[in-house]
């Protein structure tokens, strides 16, 4: 599934290449950027005038942030906020 972006208005297309037929033909017609995404938002393209403009793939692959464990929330909540909690902090001033 592909989406063709015209200022705030938002088709969908079931294929890459209808959404690039349909991205050429507005932004010929039209002299604002016309952008196509896929569904997962990897991919990334800019029409303007009838041509393509840019093109992006992402290739990092995005993960969801880290949730964090039952014990680690008791560490966060029992630390104090000015604790240096980084290993090494200070000098012991010993050689």
């Amino acid at each position: 599934m592909y989406t063709v972006s015209v200022g705030n208005e938002v088709s969908e297309y079931p294929t890459r290449a209808t959404a690039i037929a349909a991205a050429k033909a507005a932004s010929a017609e039209s002299r604002q950027a016309i952008f196509v995404m896929d569904a997962s938002e990897r991919e990334r393209m800019t029409y303007q005038y009838g041509e393509l403009e840019s093109y992006t793939y992402e290739t990092r692959h995005r993960r969801p942030p880290r949730e964090r464990r039952p014990d680690e929330e008791a560490k966060v909540a029992e630390a104090p906020a000015d604790a240096d909690v980084s290993e090494g902090a200070g000098d012991s001033g010993e050689d």
